[in-house]
């Protein structure tokens, strides 16, 4: 089993600074089966507009902030690689714009869940898959669901998509 944790601290002479942390967990029980566990979260400052948009500086308003955990397992067999990851982020604070004032606010969040499943196939023996798209043959396909909704109960959303793409 290994370990890696990170901290990234950034600084905006407009915004002021953050630390966000990162945690992933590797266990490979064997060379064709290796479960991980990831942590991120990460944050988005406001831009100068966001900011500046109504001619002096909106003090309210903060950066949106991120945090997404999956979980991955990837199998290996000769020639064949496939990946199975159910993720989870949630956005807190988003920045969204005041109708009418040209202000802007943070009361909306967000949330989007799923799986995503992806393999990569060798055709022909002796030729290496490819960790692009451009590779012989990779697959990769993914379900998921994402709600908005901001404090007022009056919008909310929701969407549901599926991918499948192929590369040749």
């Amino acid at each position: 089993m290994s370990a890696t944790a990170g901290v990234r601290y950034s600084d905006y002479s407009d915004v002021g600074g953050r630390a966000r942390p990162r945690l992933s967990l590797v266990w490979r029980p064997a060379d064709r089966h290796i479960p991980k566990a990831q942590y991120a979260e990460g944050f988005r400052s406001p831009t100068f507009f966001e900011l500046y948009g109504t001619g002096s500086r909106n003090e309210s308003l903060d950066s949106e902030v991120n945090r997404t955990s999956e979980l991955n397992d990837v199998g290996r067999r000769p020639r064949l690689s496939a990946r199975v990851t159910p993720f989870r982020s949630e956005i807190a604070d988003m920045i969204y714009p005041i109708p009418g004032t040209g202000a802007f606010g943070n009361s909306r969040s967000g949330r989007s869940e799923g799986v995503e499943l992806e393999w990569t196939q060798e055709i022909t023996p002796g030729s290496r898959p490819s960790q692009t798209p451009c590779g012989p043959t990779r697959g990769r396909t993914g379900a998921g669901r994402s709600r908005f909704t901001r404090t007022s109960p009056r919008r909310t959303g929701s969407a549901t998509w599926a991918q499948l793409s192929w590369a040749r």
